[in-house]
């Protein structure tokens, strides 16, 4: 597995992001409470983005990596994806969700147990998926010409839930690592080794100008979404 990474203009921006949001949270709560509080979160989330990582660096090595991609969209804006794998099959678009307890979904719509009862939740991880689907399939389709149908699929992984059922969502869900791995090969090959060098160059070169930190507008399921604008 090769691991990419994005340009240092790009790390430099996404540590001032945090920073901003991270005075942004405290200053609306206890200083304590706001550190325990982070701790446990960033805890809880590396141990299931580094656990996927983990099990990612053992696949093969023509397989490409990148890990808070930063992508641009139409309207002049970035999101952000926690990991794109990229191999003869297609791009992976992997959202990586710690969500702990059982969860059901039914057309993107999700709910989670809560004791004896479902509880509807506001944040849907099959639409930020789609979502990132659209913004990162129109990206590159404006740099790359006559991309394979259907080589973007945007998975979601819960690798620490206890129980996840999903009906007629818009994007494959799974809880298991390595039935998302089944999923990939099950494809067919469809880029040649020079498209996926091609789409390696274009996610390690992103460019972006006159950001500002203060810029925080959207926090959804635990990740930052920020706005800049875009060369």
């Amino acid at each position: 597995m090769r691991v990419l990474r994005q340009s240092e203009p790009i790390q430099t921006i996404r540590k001032q992001m945090i920073a901003a949001k991270t005075r942004s949270s405290r200053g609306k709560q206890n200083s304590l409470l706001y550190d325990l509080s982070q701790w446990r979160n960033n805890t809880i989330g590396s141990l299931g983005e580094n656990a996927i990582a983990g099990l990612l660096h053992s696949l093969p090595d023509s397989w490409l990596m990148m890990n808070n991609a930063i992508i641009p969209t139409k309207t002049g804006n970035l999101t952000e994806i926690d990991c794109i794998l990229i191999n003869s099959t297609g791009v992976y678009l992997i959202e990586v969700k710690t969500w702990k307890g059982s969860f059901a979904a039914y057309k993107d719509k999700w709910k989670r147990r809560d004791r004896d009862k479902w509880v509807f939740l506001e944040n849907s991880p099959t639409e930020q998926s789609k979502y990132h689907q659209r913004i990162f399939t129109e990206w590159l389709t404006s740099h790359v010409s006559n991309l394979p149908k259907d080589c973007i699929i945007a998975p979601v992984i819960f690798p620490i839930a206890k129980w996840i059922g999903v009906t007629e969502c818009s994007v494959p869900v799974f809880s298991k690592f390595n039935d998302f791995l089944k999923l990939i090969e099950s494809r067919s090959q469809i880029f040649e080794q020079d498209t996926i060098e091609q789409i390696a160059q274009l996610l390690v070169n992103v460019k972006v100008r006159d950001f500002d930190p203060a810029l925080l507008v959207k926090y959804q399921n635990a990740q930052l979404k920020e706005l800049f604008r875009i060369i």
